[in-house]
């Protein structure tokens, strides 16, 4: 993926995240593997859909706080000080229930689960389960893409903009410790 040609989609960023994963963690291949065979037991695709859907949105939303916060640091350095702070906080979590396409979905799962077997429940926990791990490396993997993106990008459109190496280095550095597998910087 080259940063400077990539506009992304909250699918396209999905699709990234599960090619990462598959490269790097050791568990993909088994998490993946539950999640394709709890989807198989439901009647119907439009729970996996839905959390997919959701799940794109959300990935989406985090990659643009990154994007965000990248120009948030250049025009106010002091914002770097919340690299220190809290994944959630500087994802910008807290907003999820107010996106339009994570809403949609929402609907779309709780219409869904209440019609389900008790075999069929215990299958969308799994499911469920399945986008859990995804979110614990892809909301700090889609936030350091979009700051990443914001180094390529905010050169060409803001004025005297320079990306912050250093910055981009600690950040690279800490992210790559947290996820628990190296991170690649393309330009």
């Amino acid at each position: 993926m080259s940063l400077t040609q990539f506009i992304p989609t909250g699918t396209q960023l999905v699709k990234e995240l599960k090619n990462a994963l598959a490269q790097f963690d050791p568990n993909y291949a088994e998490e993946h593997l539950a999640y394709e065979q709890a989807k198989a037991q439901l009647s119907s695709s439009a729970l996996a859909e839905a959390l997919e859907r959701q799940f794109a949105a959300q990935l989406l939303y985090v990659a643009w706080q990154g994007v965000c916060w990248n120009l948030d640091c250049c025009q106010n350095p002091v914002n770097k000080l919340r690299l220190k702070s809290d994944y959630e906080e500087l994802h910008g979590e807290y907003h999820f229930p107010s996106l339009p396409q994570v809403h949609a979905a929402e609907k779309a799962i709780h219409s869904a689960v209440p019609h389900f077997t008790q075999e069929q429940q215990e299958s969308s926990q799994r499911l469920a389960d399945y986008y859990a791990y995804l979110e614990t490396v892809g909301f700090k993997l889609a936030h350091l893409w979009g700051f990443l993106w914001g180094n390529a990008f905010f050169p060409e459109v803001v004025p005297g903009y320079t990306p912050d190496t250093a910055l981009t280095a600690r950040y690279v550095q800490m992210a790559s410790m947290d996820i628990g597998f190296p991170i690649r910087v393309l330009t």
